[in-house]
């Protein structure tokens, strides 16, 4: 009698048997595809055409990740920027054509029948902060005007010549995060910015 390991075994293979012979047959078939994706699977060999479907996704995550449609088929899926990613950037192909004006959507892409080979590109850029300085005889040696969040943030301000003390507010995000006087030269570091900075100096 066989025991439930060797059942189990024989199940997997007959499944690797199937999605192999389905691959055989043009159809797409996701690599973590099981048994119970297998009935959807033949059916598109059951119809004229069949399509592939192609993410091409670069900091961005797609609430479905289907990679066959039938000829005909209505198919949809949001779009999302991955965490601290902005400004997304989308296009839709489909046979070779770009249907982006009228596939895609504030986020969404949605065909109401496939006509061809689908292909999805889309791309998010790190969000970034503004950096301004405020700077009264005083000067930064970092003149970088913008920084992507989760950055670490240095800059060394020194008081100009005749000048021996300075007064210094850093702010993130609206909210002062030091404020106190200096002497001659200080040192401003930030770990991780979480928002956009304002560094204010004068020297006194």
């Amino acid at each position: 009698m066989a025991t439930i390991e060797q059942n189990l075994q024989k199940i997997i293979s007959v499944k690797n048997e199937i999605l192999d012979t389905l691959r055989r047959k043009g159809v797409t078939v996701p690599s973590n595809a099981t048994l119970s994706d297998v009935p959807r699977l033949i059916s598109l060999i059951q119809v004229q055409g069949v399509y592939t479907i192609t993410y091409a996704l670069n900091n961005v995550t797609s609430s479905i990740r289907t990679y066959s449609a039938a000829e005909g088929d209505a198919f949809t899926t949001t779009l999302t920027a991955d965490n601290n990613y902005v400004d997304l950037q989308v296009t839709v192909g489909m046979g070779g054509t770009d249907i982006t004006s009228t596939a895609y959507s504030n986020g969404t892409v949605t065909i109401d029948s496939v006509t061809g080979d689908v292909v999805i590109t889309a791309s998010a850029t790190i969000r970034k902060y503004s950096v301004v300085y405020n700077l009264t005889n005083v000067t930064s040696n970092n003149d970088q005007l913008e920084i992507p969040v989760g950055s670490e943030f240095i800059t060394t301000l020194t008081a100009d010549s005749g000048y021996t003390s300075m007064h210094v507010i850093v702010q993130q995000g609206g909210q002062v995060i030091h404020e106190g006087d200096h002497g001659a030269t200080e040192y401003v570091t930030i770990q991780s910015v979480t928002g956009d900075l304002i560094i204010t100096a004068t020297a006194m």
